[in-house]
């Protein structure tokens, strides 16, 4: 588990860094728009993403059947989403990928609450997503989620998420990976009052 997560991770690493380090513009956008039209697909379903998911992809990760693994899921679905969450902004002016530790996905979502009503409508939205019964489920809720984390400009780590999803498949490792989802979204310092964690989020901004 942990020798496939870490592939896993190593490839989104490879895949965003050549989308960041790309000196032709026009490509990576034509990529971005390509992966954006993969967004709620099954991996393999769209042969115009066979090069952008498969090249550099571990033969570990890749299916022998007719089924897309675990891995693959968790790639691609990271993967279209973060061409879902770019769409709109150069990455060389701000790249909606981060390694920081605000970056994991709990965390990002939580950055969304402005006041107490927030807190119920984005909730629900997060819940939806950490109880979907399978990828395809769990990309549509996810997908809503980035759609609001892009028009905050609020940025998120795919490398963890891709990780994430990935145990997130694994009936042995999703309690733990949505208790750690749950924690990074709910926790906050005693006392502090959803205005106060707004003027602290404002002011990391």
């Amino acid at each position: 588990m942990e020798s496939m997560q870490r592939q896993i991770e190593d490839y989104m690493r490879r895949r965003l860094s050549d989308f960041a380090s790309d000196p032709n513009a026009g490509r990576v956008r034509a990529q971005l728009a390509m992966l954006r039209r993969g967004v709620g697909r099954k991996p393999g379903d769209m042969p115009d993403l066979w090069g952008l998911l498969f090249a550099d992809m571990p033969e570990e990760m890749m299916s022998r059947t007719a089924e897309p693994t675990a891995a693959e899921w968790a790639a691609y679905t990271a993967l279209t989403l973060y061409a879902t969450h770019q769409q709109g902004t150069e990455i060389n002016r701000q790249n909606m990928h981060t390694c920081q530790d605000a970056g994991r996905l709990g965390k990002a979502v939580a950055r969304l609450v402005k006041n107490a009503d927030d807190r119920e409508r984005i909730a629900r939205r997060f819940n939806a997503f950490a109880t979907a019964s399978d990828m395809t489920e769990a990309a549509h809720h996810l997908r809503g989620l980035i759609q609001l984390l892009r028009v905050e400009e609020i940025p998120l780590n795919y490398i963890r998420l891709a990780g994430d999803l990935y145990r997130f498949q694994n009936p042995e490792y999703a309690p733990d990976v949505r208790l750690s989802w749950g924690q990074d979204f709910y926790w906050r310092k005693p006392d502090e009052t959803d205005d106060e964690q707004e003027g602290q989020v404002d002011s990391h901004a």
